[in-house]
């Protein structure tokens, strides 16, 4: 088998994941998302700031030494896997990051633009958020999507009695699809487009279930970031397409 520009895996194309170093599901989630034609390499972003925001925003300063670390692999994009960031960072910094890393011939998605370009092409305009944040993360991750148009009608919060070592990353997926649940009944009430799962450390593959009886859809980070990617490889499969019952990768959940 050849893989694209010469690599051994990667039919399709070659895709570098930035995750930071504490989270267990991006990795698992995408490689079942973005299926074996894709070569999938990641790369761990660090910094030992013990608050929460600190790491967050360190991760965008950085950004370049990350990327240094994939050694020069000829990847076609680059997927970075953490909204927290781009929502403390805002709208405008995150389009000037992406537009810097593009003038240097780096093909960079956040999960946040993902996440739009999505509901772009839904025509979603109105949607009922389910958070894992802590409190002040969730204020800024509303702040975010104000800004950018998107009209929050509630925000249904996961809470982790459990928590182990990060309250976010030990959720489990009865947690949220319970919480789904909750957010397709209020989607259903409140008459909204869609149902968005923030946060690229909360495993939502299970309990985003294919839109059924009239409720809203769902759609999550990391299901976004990776349909992105794929487009960015050249796939042509619509977001209809790639949420319905029948796509491949519900198949590898």
């Amino acid at each position: 088998m050849i893989g694209h520009q010469g690599l051994a895996y990667g039919r399709l194309g070659g895709v570098g994941v930035l995750t930071p170093s504490g989270n267990p599901t991006v990795e698992p989630e995408l490689a079942r998302l973005l299926g074996d034609d894709v070569l999938m390499l990641s790369g761990r972003m660090y910094d030992a700031a013990p608050d929460l925001h600190d790491r967050l925003l360190a991760y965008v300063t950085n950004i370049d030494a990350t990327l240094a670390t994939f050694g020069g692999v000829p990847l076609s994009v680059f997927l970075f896997a953490c909204t927290g960031s781009c929502y403390l960072i805002g709208p405008e910094a995150e389009t000037a990051l992406v537009n810097r890393l593009s003038d240097k011939g780096i093909n960079f998605i956040t999960a946040s633009h993902a996440i739009r370009a999505a509901l772009l092409m839904q025509g979603a305009t109105r949607a009922v958020l389910v958070n894992p944040y802590p409190q002040s993360l969730r204020a800024a991750a509303l702040d975010y999507w104000q800004a950018v148009g998107l009209e929050v009608l509630d925000v249904v919060d996961v809470e982790n009695a459990r928590p182990g070592y990060h309250a976010i990353y030990t959720l489990t997926d009865d947690l949220v699809a319970a919480a789904v649940t909750r957010a397709q009944d209020r989607a259903l009430e409140l008459s909204a487009d869609v149902v968005l799962c923030t946060g690229t450390g909360m495993a939502t593959l299970a309990a985003a279930l294919p839109a059924t009886g009239g409720r809203a859809p769902v759609l999550s980070s990391n299901i976004c970031l990776a349909w992105a990617g794929r487009m960015a490889l050249g796939d042509s499969q619509t977001l209809t397409d790639w949420i319905a019952a029948s796509a491949p990768w519900r198949r590898r959940v």
